[in-house]
């Protein structure tokens, strides 16, 4: 898992490349920090020996390349993020029967149209879809008291995001209020999430 943040920013530095002619404009960046909620109990689904996702609030780290594209409100967004949810010991989900991972963690890289209602007001609501890859990893323990973490299961594939937020423009850098909601679709993941996290975009 420690190659994981350089093999992100790898695939960011490579999209970019490669998405470039199709910018109309300076690509600008970003970073937001935020409290992620969890995304509801159907997102959730049993995995190994009955464990699930954590049903805690927790950590949203995220940063972004966005590339405006020409004669319109538009930009492909690419985001590499970082989510980890909790749950205390002896918690159990009664919807699919199964234990609560001590820690959900998930992270990826995605890529999203971003449609913007103005690029030059100084406050403007925008609204993003897109999906990317995700990893999963959900750290439980087999003894209902226990706090530490002692199996790890963990699973890649594909996942959705959505969701908007507003843009407020005070010159360079932009403030940015942001809300998201994230779901892995592979077999092996956590609990959907939904960060509300503020940023900066330069």
């Amino acid at each position: 898992m420690r190659r994981l943040p350089c093999l992100l920013v790898f695939a960011l530095a490579s999209v970019l490349g490669l998405v470039e002619p199709l910018a109309g404009q300076a690509p600008r960046f970003g970073i937001l920090v935020g409290r992620s909620l969890v995304g509801g109990g159907d997102s959730r689904t049993l995995v190994g020996s009955g464990v699930t996702g954590a049903d805690q609030a927790g950590l949203h780290l995220r940063a972004f390349a966005d590339l405006p594209l020409e004669a319109a409100p538009l930009s492909l967004r690419v985001e590499a993020f970082y989510n980890r949810l909790t749950s205390g010991p002896n918690t159990f989900d009664a919807g699919v029967n199964g234990k609560a991972a001590l820690v959900d963690q998930t992270s990826g890289l995605t890529g999203s149209l971003v449609a913007t209602t103005s690029r030059r007001a100084a406050v403007a609501p925008y609204f993003a879809l897109g999906a990317g890859l995700f990893t999963s990893r959900l750290g439980h323990n087999p003894d209902p008291q226990s706090t530490q973490v002692a199996a790890t299961y963990r699973g890649m594939g594909l996942g959705l995001v959505a969701g908007g937020g507003l843009r407020l423009r005070m010159g360079r850098p932009t403030l940015l209020l942001d809300w998201r909601y994230y779901q892995a679709l592979s077999n092996t993941r956590g609990s959907g999430f939904m960060p509300f996290s503020i940023g900066l975009a330069f």
